[in-house]
């Protein structure tokens, strides 16, 4: 019987990803990194973001800056603005977040969108903005349709993941955990007993092959030290112990599938950590998006980088750029 899932697509794996209560793109939304970047948005926000205004949030994902831009204007109770975010994957964030009315009502998402072929008419936006997100585009496609759709004297802004900085590095680590887990001798274990749990065992039998999964899992665990990402192996741990805990109560598809569904998910993982470092901006890279955005119309060309106490670690970078009035 085989149950291996077929490799999931890019778009696939980040709308399986999308398709939760989650504003993050990586790691909790209190993590050492939110809080410098959300305070990055906001002050950039208060300082320039102006009701009546429109803006575009690109590659949005569940529309963390979107969102937060909403909330900007609603603190200072005057007036609002109308946001857009777009987003390749099929993103559905009304379904998953639990937003206050006043916010979702600025907001308008657009599922299955692709930045580099945004259906919006020329010079629509006073700001087109992106965390984590342009950078995944192809480079002088995504700057030149960003550009088009900006009005004479608006602002793009980009919050761009750092080859060098502190998530790539943590994506990497995590990365090699889920192939390791994925790997994993304790998943083969599981699927042999619930065969075998299947097959016909007295209760004494059952609770031997269960300590045997259970003693399989500690070897891993023992071995593989300290995790990268806890959750995460937890997860697959009790899952499997779980799993062959009910099996009697099951048919055995119905046991083999919840493997298979942690071992696409695992792969998804991998996969959406291998995205992100592929889609990583070196500091090179950083001169060909000036480049770009120079040769596409924009002035007032700024790059920066944004960094987390207590050792100043690089976390991502930044650009600015104004549309040429």
């Amino acid at each position: 019987m085989n149950t291996t899932a077929p490799p999931a697509s890019a778009d696939d794996r980040w709308t399986r990803y999308w398709h939760a209560p989650r504003l993050a793109s990586c790691g909790p939304a209190d993590s050492a990194y939110a809080g410098p970047i959300a305070a990055h948005w906001e002050r950039l926000f208060l300082r320039g973001l102006r009701p009546g205004q429109r803006l575009l949030d690109l590659c949005a994902g569940n529309g963390a800056i979107a969102v937060l831009a909403a909330r900007t204007i609603l603190r200072r109770k005057k007036g609002r603005i109308r946001i857009d975010a777009i987003d390749r994957a099929a993103i559905d964030p009304l379904r998953f977040l639990e937003l206050e009315a006043p916010v979702a009502r600025q907001i308008r998402y657009h599922p299955k969108t692709d930045a580099t072929a945004l259906p919006f008419p020329e010079a629509t936006f006073s700001w087109v903005v992106s965390q984590f997100g342009v950078e995944y585009a192809p480079r002088s496609a995504v700057v030149a349709e960003a550009l088009r759709v900006t009005r004479p004297g608006g602002r793009l802004h980009f919050v761009m993941h750092a080859r060098e900085g502190l998530l790539a590095r943590q994506a990497e680590r995590e990365r090699k955990e889920a192939e390791v887990l994925r790997q994993a001798p304790f998943l083969v274990r599981t699927r042999e007993i619930l065969t075998q749990l299947k097959a016909g065992h007295d209760p004494a039998g059952a609770q031997l092959l269960l300590q045997a999964l259970k003693a399989e899992i500690e070897r891993f665990l023992t071995s593989h030290g300290q995790p990268v990402n806890p959750q995460m192996v937890r997860h697959a741990c009790n899952l499997c112990l779980h799993t062959a805990s009910v099996a009697p109560h099951f048919p055995l598809a119905t046991l083999l599938a919840k493997i298979a569904e942690l071992e696409a998910e695992l792969d998804a993982h991998a996969g959406r950590l291998q995205d992100l470092l592929a889609a990583a901006v070196s500091q090179e890279d950083l001169a060909r998006w000036r480049a770009d955005l120079a040769a596409h119309g924009a002035v007032r060309i700024e790059m920066g980088a944004l960094r987390v106490a207590p050792r100043e670690a690089l976390v991502a970078w930044t650009v600015d750029a104004r549309k040429q009035p």
